[in-house]
């Protein structure tokens, strides 16, 4: 995890690039991957996460959180549905704690978990050219935004991480160096940690892990389009419905940016006046906007542009990014 934007170190190298104008792989070593089988997968799993899963068909899929009982988010998760199963993709190192939480839970439903995570090695082709170089190296693509095919003992999801068009590879053994050598016959450059991180940012796309954490509640992400509206209980919905109904969110996740060039730290207060009115979470330089961009924890009552908001050591003035900030509900 970065604490701090670099801009002397994030420059327009050939992975920054690529993703930008063309596409790039990621490697995404650890990923997790869980099953939740069984007759019961859709009332047990729609119990557990905030998203709505009643109207998913088999090749579909969609985000989501996952709450404790106080409304705090423990994970997030694609949810893939397949024929047979749901497949839960999470980031590294979280597979083996949400394995531990789903089965706390399941006590009389017919569900089977399994914890795929060592079945596969992980990939991410992203970029707006990804959808035509996977169909140079014939690797099939899921129709639906957040789907899943089935691809030669693994997986294909359209997923991700950096908020540009892209799809996830999930490879059985063994079939990561033929990949490689597929992905090598029609350059595909590398994004590193860095570029990766700066185009994310860009985008507006927030990650666990940096932006979101346990520290925070479920509405306080501003992925409102994470949490389902209309649905049954599930856990954590009676302190999210309590923060709606009643107005009580204080502080909202927004995407931000930040009128310099130099270093923004990850912890920066964010300041109306002499008013302590948020904290910096995560803030790197970008070179197609050159200034900073990132995301920020704001009291709500100061997103209506009506106030004039700085960091507190640079003086350097925050904007909300309001064409990316459309999905926060207030």
């Amino acid at each position: 995890m970065l604490a701090e934007s670099r801009p002397d170190a994030i420059e327009t190298t050939t992975g920054y690039a690529a993703l930008e104008g063309s596409a790039a792989w990621l490697n995404l070593p650890g990923r997790g991957l869980l099953s939740v089988a069984g007759p019961d997968r859709l009332r047990f799993l729609n119990a557990m996460v905030t998203a709505d899963l009643r109207a998913l068909i088999p090749g579909e899929g969609c985000y989501t959180l996952l709450l404790d009982a106080r409304g705090r988010v423990i994970a997030d998760a694609t949810v893939h549905a397949i024929e047979e199963a749901y497949l839960l993709d999470t980031e590294a190192g979280n597979a083996g704690a949400l394995f531990t939480h789903l089965d706390r839970y399941l006590i009389a439903d017919e569900v089977q978990l399994e914890n795929q995570s060592f079945l596969f090695s992980c990939i991410g082709v992203e970029g707006p050219r990804a959808k035509e170089l996977l169909q140079t190296v014939e690797i099939p693509q899921p129709k639906a935004v957040h789907g899943a095919v089935r691809w030669d003992g693994g997986w294909v999801t359209r997923t991700s991480l950096t908020g540009a068009p892209g799809f996830r590879l999930f490879l059985s053994t063994g079939k990561r160096e033929a990949v490689f050598a597929a992905l090598e016959n029609v350059e595909l450059a590398l994004a590193t940690h860095d570029d990766v991180r700066a185009i994310r940012l860009e985008h507006g796309k927030p990650r666990w892990g940096e932006e979101i954490t346990p520290r925070y509640l479920g509405p306080e992400t501003g992925l409102a389009q994470a949490i389902a509206r209309s649905k049954g209980c599930y856990l954590g919905q009676e302190v999210v419905e309590r923060i709606r109904s009643r107005r009580l969110l204080g502080r909202v996740l927004v995407p931000v940016s930040v009128a310099t060039t130099e270093a923004v730290r990850m912890g920066e207060k964010v300041l109306a006046g002499q008013k302590r009115v948020g904290v910096v979470a995560s803030a790197v330089f970008s070179p197609h906007l050159g200034q900073v961009v990132g995301f920020a924890y704001l009291q709500t009552e100061f997103l209506n542009g009506g106030h004039e908001l700085v960091c507190e050591s640079s003086r350097a003035v925050v904007s909300i990014r309001i064409e990316l900030a459309s999905e926060v509900e207030i």
